[in-house]
């Protein structure tokens, strides 16, 4: 059954059985199953089999366990918060001063909280919301996680965490990190995967499809064929739109005034054209939930059942987003719409 695990019983970081086997048991293991065992046993259950067990590791219980991210069970997430209050234990957890008088030793293992999310996550993913936010110690712990599979806990020996670290954040902060030469350690253990913007108008109908779906005002007004326009209309890097000279600027205008299933095969084919381009397509855009807003402006403006595609692109314009959020590069991309005086291109093109 997906989803399921089976791990030492009673583990805060759901060890592995394979770990209870000796190290000089585990040549003969590989030999008879055919199965390398690596990592180490946790500070935790090697206090328990002592104490417990007599030593005896055939002893151990093991249970069934369901990935989960309401139990914290395989999954961890952090999310940063303020600098000044945050503390490594929501990651890595501190002592459990409740258990201290119990077992006599800060240091005593069943006398720590476990309640970090790296052990949360421990054969499980970690998600790391806005990474580049936390502080800069944090991101060190993620040094020995990544290579080694370790994690360094005061009072403790490395404690071996197999798990994978998922991490996102924004184009500018990550192009921030990118500079400072201090992060090439934690560079060169990262995977970067980027996710511009969607240049098709299939996707990008899908995106203002899910956000409008669960709002009762959008279901009552008719905006299937102007919803995806806006958004594609200014994300496009060609300073040339279907190769004809027609300049980005004038694409608002004309799809304005374009049956739905000419735009459709239109952007279709202008967006193929797009994807066999530069690998930064679409990283500078009218961001879906700016268009959404626009989208709700123009429900609140407009008196009738239906938005059409004039409708969006004026709200879009009037946007107060548009002059006060965003910046040069946005504005120019957005210039042009009807009512705008004249068109105008935009300067970071090509």
């Amino acid at each position: 059954m997906p989803g399921r695990s089976t791990p030492v019983h009673g583990c805060p970081v759901h060890e592995s059985p394979l770990h209870l086997v000796p190290h000089t048991l585990r040549p003969q293991f590989r030999q008879t199953y055919g199965v390398e065992v690596t990592g180490e046993l946790c500070p935790f259950c090697v206090a328990r089999q002592q104490n417990e067990f007599s030593g005896d590791f055939m002893q151990m219980p093991v249970h069934r366990i369901f990935i989960s991210e309401a139990g914290r069970v395989g999954v961890g997430t952090y999310a940063p918060h303020d600098p000044t209050t945050a503390d490594i234990a929501d990651l890595v957890g501190s002592v459990d001063l409740s258990k201290v008088s119990e077992y006599g030793d800060e240091g005593d293992p069943r006398a720590w909280s476990w309640s970090g999310s790296v052990f949360a996550a421990s054969r499980g993913v970690l998600e790391m919301i806005e990474i580049l936010k936390v502080k800069r110690e944090f991101l060190y712990l993620l040094l020995t996680l990544t290579q080694e599979k370790n994690v360094k806990v005061s009072r403790f020996p490395l404690i071996y965490l197999d798990e994978t670290i998922i991490a996102h954040t924004n184009l500018a902060e990550f192009r921030k990190f990118l500079q400072e030469s201090e992060n090439e350690a934690l560079l060169d253990r990262m995977v970067i995967i980027q996710v511009p913007y969607t240049l098709s108008y299939k996707e990008e109908a899908r995106i203002y499809g899910k956000l409008t779906s669960s709002t009762q005002a959008f279901r009552e007004v008719h905006h299937r064929p102007a919803r995806a326009a806006p958004g594609g209309c200014v994300r496009d890097p060609h300073p040339h739109a279907g190769g004809r000279g027609e300049r980005v600027g004038n694409w608002p205008r004309r799809c304005a005034c374009t049956p739905a299933r000419k735009w459709r095969a239109c952007r279709a084919a202008r967006s193929t054209r797009s994807t066999r381009s530069t690998r930064t397509k679409g990283s500078r855009a009218c961001r879906p939930r700016f268009v959404i807003n626009a989208l709700s402006n123009g429900i609140i403006q407009s008196q009738a059942k239906s938005l059409t595609s004039m409708d969006v692109l004026l709200a879009l314009k009037d946007s107060d987003r548009v002059r006060r959020a965003h910046g040069r590069e946005e504005k120019a991309q957005v210039g042009g719409l009807p009512g705008d005086g004249a068109p105008r291109t935009s300067t970071t093109a090509g």
